[in-house]
């Protein structure tokens, strides 16, 4: 049965609660040594409570507390707020009355007016203003990609609810119930929590990586309250899904007019299902040539094969690439689909897959309103690449079927195939026909490799091609850098030191790895003058009292020894290229194909040179 509305899946109290306390502003700020201690206490007696009693509303009292200490901290009466708690939690009716109207929306901490003169700002204002804030790496992006939020907009909110279609009513509904993956332990919650970026946004809860490093240190309660919650998630009994499947829900502008739909969603939830997949994953689960779910090497292993097949040798004699795209992939999917790829391809997830998806999720938005998520899967849902996967795994299995001679690859929804005949493209649509996903036939495309060596390729966020082609590549890469780097000088010295540093020096590095550098020298050594220019720049006493060019030796060498750390690009570019490619044909590649395929395991010469 299709699902009407989003009203379906409130759960009025404590859904109303989460709803109401995420209208507190979080606090960003680093906590000062009293405030820390008054928190780390609650948060304590919080999860003692859920692991004495595992229920939704002790759940719910541990979700909002960081929202408890925003509030104390704008009374400017923390202990009131947090030495009693949970037994003062205001009602809605009082914390209404304690909000100002200024923070009266669930995701903003700033009013529309205030979000209106920040976005006016110049580039080089808001990055400042963020790293003031203590934000690297959102300060970057401010600088660099300053993608604007799309307007919340009646418009807008039907654009992203068109993104959402309705699904199908308790997909994960079946008769049999697999036995879980093994019990969740401390050591994979806290090797969770480690892989989780300290400027992540938070969700509706507030809880961020730097309030969570405060309470999990030391053998807090708190470790083992997220090993519980992970461990009944695993086995499909743990309270509050409709609390933790719950994410905010922003659009982003993209240059074609249209919204990027960004679903943010629970820390808490984050941790306990990268726990999940940390403990129950195994390689098998996917077909060989399936990669993006815990597959070494990250896109490397596909720009590999495609490089060998475009710019040679080209052992296979493949003829035709074909590039395939899916149309609204992660969000389009059909659930019941899911359901029956994790049942017979993964079974030990299929508890937590049923926990988590069986029922929509709420998407909040800025106005207060929210969207039922019913099909597919949530985006930064640390499960959601398996999901996909899984469900997406039969309609590979068909394809290489009815492609007997191809070679595919798939890093998660990117879908290459080389072939020696033409209609890959023909049969792909066939094929997709009878798939729950959507062929993006304006978007795909099959071309003879043969035109691929004179007019290259751009993908996975490389280009593989002739050498001026992959020139103008990275002339467009680098103009990118040097407008980050001329940004700079708009900044304060200090602010400008420390994002040359810590981010905008690593704006090409990927590159180094993934874009092939014959012929390539000159331009990586215009990155390095790019670089150094800022460095003169950053330590002239006035633009007419530039120094000279600072030592190589002491920009690449490490700050513990003295040094800037900024090693230069034309150093690594030829050894950090051919690395990642012996390993990826070595090691990887070789899972996908035959063995003879690819020449670098035989003919490692480069590596004597």
């Amino acid at each position: 049965m299709p699902i009407s509305s989003s009203s379906s899946v409130l759960v009025l109290k404590s859904w109303s609660k989460l709803l109401a306390f995420a209208k507190v502003p979080i606090v960003e700020k680093k906590l000062q040594a009293r405030q820390a201690a008054i928190f780390k206490i609650a948060a304590q007696k919080a999860a003692e409570a859920f692991l004495k009693r595992p229920s939704e509303k002790n759940l719910l009292y541990f979700l909002i507390l960081p929202r408890i200490l925003g509030l104390g901290i704008q009374k400017g009466d923390l202990s009131t707020y947090l030495r009693a708690y949970p037994s003062n939690i205001p009602s809605l009716e009082t914390l209404e009355s304690l909000l100002s109207p200024a923070q009266d929306t669930p995701s903003a901490q700033r009013s529309p007016s205030q979000r209106s003169s920040f976005s006016s700002l110049t580039p080089a204002k808001r990055a400042a203003k963020v790293l003031e804030r203590g934000f690297l790496g959102r300060a970057s992006r401010a600088l660099i990609d300053p993608t604007p939020l799309a307007a919340d907009t009646a418009e807008n909110r039907a654009i992203l609810l068109k993104k959402h279609p309705i699904g199908s009513k308790h997909p994960f509904l079946r008769k049999t119930r697999p036995r879980p993956g093994q019990p969740i332990t401390e050591e994979a919650i806290l090797a969770s929590i480690a892989t989780i970026g300290k400027e992540k946004a938070p969700g509706l809860s507030g809880w961020t990586r730097p309030l969570l490093d405060l309470v999990t240190r030391n053998g807090s309660p708190v470790i083992a309250f997220l090993r519980l919650l992970a461990d009944m998630i695993r086995q499909g009994t743990a309270p509050g899904a409709d609390l933790l499947c719950a994410s905010r829900l922003i659009g982003l502008e993209k240059p074609d007019k249209g919204i990027r739909p960004i679903a943010i969603g629970d820390l808490i939830y984050k941790v306990a299902m990268k726990a999940i997949l940390k403990t129950s994953y195994r390689s098998d689960m996917l077909l060989p040539f399936q990669l993006g779910v815990n597959s070494p090497g990250g896109v490397e292993p596909a720009i590999c094969l495609l490089e060998e097949a475009i710019a040679g040798p080209n052992k296979a004699d493949f003829q035709f690439l074909t590039s395939i795209d899916l149309r609204n992939a992660f969000n389009s999917g059909d659930r019941p689909s899911i359901a029956s790829s994790v049942s017979t391809f993964a079974p030990t997830f299929y508890r937590a897959a049923t926990w988590a998806y069986n029922s929509p999720s709420l998407l909040v938005l800025a106005d207060g309103s929210s969207i039922a998520s019913s099909k597919g899967v949530r985006q930064g849902d640390p499960l959601g690449p398996l999901l996909f996967s899984l469900s997406f795994r039969p309609t590979l299995e068909e394809l290489a079927r009815r492609l007997p001679g191809a070679t595919l690859v798939a890093y998660l929804d990117d879908l290459y195939i080389l072939s020696k005949d033409q209609g890959a493209l023909d049969i792909a649509g066939e094929v997709l026909k009878k798939s729950p996903y959507q062929l993006n036939l304006g978007k795909s495309m099959e071309i003879a490799i043969k035109d691929l060596k004179d007019q290259g390729l751009k993908a996975l966020g490389t280009f593989i091609g002739p050498l001026q082609e992959r020139r103008s590549f990275l002339e467009e890469k680098l103009d990118t850098l040097q407008q980050a780097i001329a940004a700079l000088q708009d900044l304060p010295k200090q602010h400008s030191l420390l994002l040359l540093r810590g981010s905008i020096h690593l704006l090409l590095r990927h590159l180094l790895q993934q874009l092939n550098p014959e012929g390539l020298s000159d331009l990586w050594g215009k990155a390095d003058i790019y670089i150094r220019e800022a460095v003169r720049f950053l330590v002239a006493r006035s633009p007419a009292d530039l120094p000279e060019e600072p030592d190589p030796y002491l920009l690449s060498l490490p700050v513990r020894d003295g040094g800037l750390g900024l090693p230069l690009h034309e150093e690594l570019a030829l050894g950090l290229y051919h690395w990642c490619r012996l390993i990826s044909s070595c090691e990887l590649v070789p899972r996908m194909q035959p063995p003879g395929r690819l020449g670098y395991c035989n003919e490692p010469k480069w590596v004597n040179k």
